[in-house]
């Protein structure tokens, strides 16, 4: 594999759709990141779960597993990935595709026809979701991606001892609820002790629809602020990394890293999630998983907030 190439130099770079190879060296988060944090509370979806926290100890610099360089990181490399490893083309299994099609039953029993009758049911897959989308991917190419996408950390990052945590591939949509681009806004390492490098890969299965995709970018924002014009967020610093297919969005998972998938707002997007944690012994007195004895999340940071609504106070 080829050196890692320039750094990313502002919010539009990686919006290119041309061959990227992309990096940036960050400094890890030693603290919490209280307006970004803030954000994600005012600007869920509505009636959406989140196990979104301000703060996870220790801080994942400190886990064993972490280079010993002790950098963060993220990155975007294109064609990182064998192309066997991608999903292929939909196709078709049976001579009778298209007609079961036109009589409805990519919708009537979508587990049969999405798996055998793929191109005949392309007009109407978009219109389907699944957090989990077992029609773009199943369980041995998902393990088979982790598995490239975890020599890709310890090759180019110098990650330690690390394990396949979860992975998920989703096919994301437009939602009517959806009020702010950046909702889903969050840090995975603060959602879970087991995420504690992440990944993105964009699958492009997508990329023959008749209806092009508007929206979907994966957005890292380091800071944000509301439009007074319009009411949305915009990115202030940060980058938006444009979907192409098969590039890879990888990133070490603390407050560094704060992101989120813009809303799609026509079309739809295919993505491939994998998630990884430590694989190694602890120092003495540290759970493997990096959970706390005493962490940030048990002191008091009642005081950035201004009463019980919780909306974001300016400090």
């Amino acid at each position: 594999m080829a050196p890692l190439g320039h750094a990313l130099a502002d919010a539009v770079l990686v919006r290119s759709t041309t061959a990227q190879r992309v990096l940036e060296w960050l400094d890890c988060a030693q603290s919490p990141n209280i307006h970004l944090h803030n954000f994600t509370l005012n600007h869920r979806t509505p009636g959406r779960t989140t196990r979104r926290q301000m703060w996870r100890a220790p801080p994942i610099k400190s886990l064993c597993c972490f280079p010993a360089h002790g950098r963060c990181f993220r990155a975007v490399l294109d064609d990182a990935i064998p192309e066997e490893l991608l999903p292929r083309a939909p196709s078709d299994a049976h001579a009778s595709c298209g007609e079961w099609a036109s009589s409805g039953e990519c919708t009537t029993n979508p587990k049969f026809m999405l798996s055998h009758c793929a191109e005949s049911c392309r007009p109407v897959v978009h219109h389907l979701r699944e957090s989990d989308d077992s029609r773009v991917l199943n369980g041995s190419q998902k393990d088979a991606l982790a598995t490239h996408i975890k020599g890709i950390l310890q090759r180019e990052f110098s990650v330690g001892p690390i394990k396949m945590s979860t992975t998920r591939s989703k096919t994301y949509l437009p939602e009517a609820n959806v009020t702010d681009a950046w909702s889903e806004l969050h840090a995975d390492y603060y959602e879970s002790a087991t995420f504690v490098f992440s990944s993105v890969l964009f699958l492009g299965v997508e990329r023959d629809d008749a209806q092009p995709r508007v929206g979907g970018e994966t957005g890292l924002a380091d800071e944000l602020a509301t439009d007074p014009a319009t009411g949305q967020t915009k990115l202030v610093r940060g980058h938006m990394v444009e979907p192409r297919a098969g590039r890879l969005v990888i990133f070490s998972g603390g407050g560094e890293n704060y992101h989120s998938p813009i809303s799609v707002t026509q079309g739809r997007r295919t993505t491939f999630h994998a998630w990884f944690q430590c694989d190694c012994t602890p120092p003495k007195g540290q759970h493997p998983l990096g959970t706390p004895s005493q962490s940030h999340e048990e002191e008091d940071y009642s005081h950035y907030y201004d009463g019980t609504a919780r909306h974001r106070v300016e400090l």
